[in-house]
């Protein structure tokens, strides 16, 4: 019996290609939920026999099931709301790559986002040198696509205020001194 599963496991595996490990993940996940849910009806059997409605409550399971799965399988982000580029490039990359993803934390301060990834809700897109002690960068690694660099162009009117220009300089000095850093 054991060697027909594992026959069936691998047809599977050849069916499902680069998705074989999430569709195992999610298989064995609903047997895993669906055996402790039979564990838990069997325990309180005449309070959910009382309710008159054991099928509904274990089909309603399985689509609990399928849900916290869901969770688990898509790759969870802390993201900056939209317009931002490191959003719209993670994104754009994950949904190329057809890798699920999902927004665990959104926030507009990049203190905040910082705290969302050292408190473990998820990963987020930096480049190199705003990666704070503390964090860790994620090398390419199976499952996540290759995010190329990003240009930051700062665009002005010709003429300038005074303090516009001594802001224009000083943006520019600031990122001049983040690229010898």
């Amino acid at each position: 019996m054991l060697q027909r599963f594992a026959s069936r496991l691998e047809k599977l595996t050849l069916w499902a290609g680069p998705f074989a490990g999430l569709l195992q993940l999610l298989l064995l996940g609903l047997v895993i939920f669906s055996l402790s849910r039979a564990g838990l009806v069997a325990w309180q059997w005449d309070r959910v026999a009382a309710t008159g409605i054991v099928g509904q409550i274990l089909v309603q399971g399985v689509r609990a099931d399928l849900i916290m799965l869901g969770y688990l399988i898509a790759l969870p982000l802390v993201l900056s709301p939209p317009p931002c580029v490191y959003r719209k490039r993670a994104t754009d990359s994950l949904n190329a790559a057809r890798r699920p993803w999902r927004v665990a934390y959104s926030c507009a301060s990049l203190a905040g986002q910082h705290a969302a990834v050292k408190a473990g809700l998820g990963m987020t897109v930096l480049p190199k040198d705003m990666v704070p002690a503390g964090l860790a960068t994620i090398e390419r690694r199976e499952g996540l696509p290759d995010l190329h660099d990003t240009e930051i162009a700062l665009l002005s009117a010709r003429k300038l205020s005074a303090p516009a220009r001594r802001l224009h300089e000083h943006i520019v000095r600031s990122l001049e001194d983040l690229g010898t850093a």
